[in-house]
């Protein structure tokens, strides 16, 4: 039986992006994001951060960020795991502040 476990997950992303699952504030966050490249335990995304996701400062919202980190990265682990493991320890250095309508590129593995 061939694993579809990474075709699962990228659809489930992009129900989550067009807000046919998950919680309001994962589809206000992941709101345009773009999947690039994507394997077994690999994803690499495309995002222009919405306004919604921003701070009264107009910046990214730290807890935006560690959202959208722990949202692909749970994806990246789906797709090798074959389940969905919950992050226990999820660990974000901020260097410096990131502003909203910018486009940023990331990957996870």
């Amino acid at each position: 039986m061939e694993d579809d476990s990474l075709q699962k997950v990228l659809i489930w992303l992009q129900d989550l992006v067009r807000g046919a699952v998950g919680y309001e504030l994962e589809n206000r966050i992941l709101q345009g994001l773009c999947i690039t490249q994507a394997r077994k335990g690999f994803i690499r995304c495309a995002l222009i951060v919405p306004t919604q996701a921003s701070d009264v400062d107009g910046n990214w919202h730290v807890g935006a960020i560690a959202t959208l980190i722990d949202v692909i990265g749970a994806a990246a682990i789906y797709s090798v795991a074959h389940r969905l493991i919950t992050s226990v320890d999820l660990s974000i250095s901020y260097y410096s502040t990131a502003k909203i309508q910018v486009c940023f590129l990331f990957k996870l593995c």
